[in-house]
């Protein structure tokens, strides 16, 4: 499970956690500055920083980094199994650009890689796609090695300025479940397997590389 980060203007989430087999792989509290000496430790991105309310992510230009990343690529974040990862965030009403999606968690970088892209067929993504004024499409994609599948739910409303919960659970099978606020929004299927270890930091509030 991956649990807490928040960010003020554009995404917000407190807590993460990442958990594998039922134990507690990692989690980060970037409510206090520990989470910078954390077991996994993280750097923050741009002018993000860590506050009594979370990871604060100001808005900037659409390519500038944002958000945190683990200091090391960290094997152990690419669960070998069973999965989940869980965060608090809250979404604010205050900066709202079109078609802005919002990054939890990546260390994948790319939902689709294409042919040239394979390095990008490794790790995981959550997040959600914006559809328009306060609609999101919750989705995840996954990394197997040579391939990568992503699996996308429904358009749902999420409210602006409220604390909120996001888990993601992901079996061997395949089976991909979403849950917002404890209530099941994806129930889906990626493909069989283990995920490939990634080959990039997890990043927690923003892609892989840039914003979106």
């Amino acid at each position: 499970m991956v649990k807490n980060f928040l960010a003020v203007a554009l995404f917000c989430c407190a807590s993460i956690i990442l958990s594998a087999a039922e134990v507690t792989v990692a989690e980060w509290d970037f409510t206090k500055s520990s989470v910078l000496r954390n077991k996994f430790p993280v750097s923050l991105r741009g002018k993000s920083k860590v506050s009594k309310t979370g990871l604060d992510i100001p808005v900037g230009a659409p390519k500038d980094l944002a958000g945190a990343r683990t200091q090391n690529i960290v094997p152990a974040l690419t669960p070998d199994g069973d999965f989940s990862v869980s965060a608090d965030f809250t979404l604010s009403s205050k900066v709202q650009r079109k078609g802005q999606n919002h990054v939890i968690l990546d260390n994948k970088y790319i939902p689709a890689p294409t042919a040239a892209q394979t390095n990008n067929h490794a790790g995981f993504i959550l997040m959600l796609k914006h559809v328009k004024g306060n609609t999101f499409i919750p989705t995840a994609s996954f990394g197997y090695g040579k391939v990568s599948k992503t699996v996308n739910g429904k358009p749902l409303a999420i409210t602006f300025d409220k604390p909120h919960n996001i888990t993601m659970t992901y079996d061997v099978k395949g089976n991909v479940k979403i849950l917002l606020d404890k209530r099941p929004v994806v129930v889906g299927k990626a493909q069989a397997g283990v995920l490939a270890p990634a080959k990039l930091p997890l990043h927690f509030g923003d892609r892989a590389g840039a914003d979106f």
